[in-house]
């Protein structure tokens, strides 16, 4: 289901008509004074509010407890085919998160954000795993980033005329996952 809605290449395709609309209110702006903060930006930031939503899904999926979870469903199910497994959600994850990469398509910058924070959490869990991350999780985990970087290897490739930001994305993301 989140791989249809909020990782979807489209869940988020505001019309530029609307987001030309989006502003801070005055309200916002006297409340943040008299509260001794700083004035708010009058535009809204709404790819750090999409990237706010996406790290909060994001999260959980790429965490210890929901890895231990999948794989003591394994050891609980009837029939071991039924029970939804860490490696069927990671690969669901990969290929929602970064569907634009066998399609050599240039890559929107709420896509980037997203792509973007999976990769820091792939290299967060190579780097300093959580002391309760689930072996076989980092395992997946790092078959995923090794995969990835060859999948963006390819991309970069393949796609001589990308858009500079997406030549810049994967090659900062390529670097990352090295």
């Amino acid at each position: 289901v989140l791989a249809d809605t909020i990782f979807a290449a489209d869940s988020f395709a505001f019309s530029p008509g609307f987001l030309r609309k989006l502003a801070i209110s005055d309200l916002d702006i006297d409340d943040a004074r008299e509260l001794g903060r700083g004035v708010p930006s009058v535009d809204v930031a709404v790819d750090q509010q999409v990237l706010a939503l996406h790290r909060s899904v994001l999260a959980p999926l790429l965490g210890p407890e929901i890895a231990q979870r999948l794989l003591n469903n394994e050891l609980k199910a009837t029939d071991t085919k039924e029970a939804l497994r860490l490696a069927e959600l990671y690969g669901t994850l990969h290929k929602a998160v970064f569907s634009e990469l066998p399609a050599n398509a240039d890559i929107p910058l709420l896509r980037r954000n997203l792509q973007r924070e999976y990769v820091a959490r792939l290299a967060l869990v190579m780097v300093r795993p959580a002391p309760n991350m689930p072996s076989d999780a980092r395992a997946l985990l790092r078959a995923d980033a090794q995969k990835l970087r060859d999948e963006m290897v390819t991309m970069q490739r393949r796609s001589p005329h990308a858009a500079p930001e997406t030549k810049a994305h994967l090659a900062e993301s390529v670097a990352t996952l090295d």
